[in-house]
């Protein structure tokens, strides 16, 4: 991709994709995950995803913008898209959902500004899709809400053009 394609949404969109990439089920040693993700995409699951053990989509959604000079204020709707496939040992299928909200509340909330690209990140709501009990698969949804600016003139720029 042409870096001056690169817009601060897009920034922000990768620096999340990163972070489940290379969520690892041991790390941190000191409060380890418990998932890593085999499937992490920019986009909606497909249906290849359901062979996987964990599957992971960040969905972007409605965004909202307002403008004030210098910059403009966008409110970035993200859907977190989660798939397990359940293995006949694991925990039930409503725990096994709610381990991985868990797991991805944290990571959208351990740095709200995703590196000084945002100014904040909010969890909105969840859905979790089960039949039964016995379900074989686990789906749901995290939403969240990501606030982030960018300069009036280039949606690359974060800052303002102080000239």
């Amino acid at each position: 991709m042409k870096p001056n394609m690169i817009s601060v949404r897009q920034t922000i969109l990768d620096s999340i994709k990163n972070k489940f990439e290379t969520m690892a089920a041991d790390q941190p040693v000191s409060d380890p995950y418990g998932i890593t993700w085999s499937t992490v995409a920019l986009g909606p699951l497909a249906g290849f995803d359901q062979r996987k053990r964990y599957s992971l989509g960040l969905v972007p959604g409605p965004e909202k913008e307002s403008f004030s000079m210098p910059y403009v204020m966008c409110f970035l709707t993200l859907n977190v898209e989660f798939r397990i496939t359940r293995n006949q040992d694991d925990v039930s299928p409503g725990h096994l959902a709610e381990q991985a909200l868990c797991v991805i509340k944290r990571a959208l909330t351990e740095d709200r500004t995703w590196g000084q690209r945002a100014i904040d990140t909010k969890i909105a709501g969840s859905e979790v899709d089960l039949v039964t009990y016995a379900d074989r698969s686990v789906e749901g949804v995290c939403m969240a809400t990501i606030q982030y600016r960018y300069n009036y003139e280039d949606p690359r720029n974060p800052t303002p053009d102080l000239g």
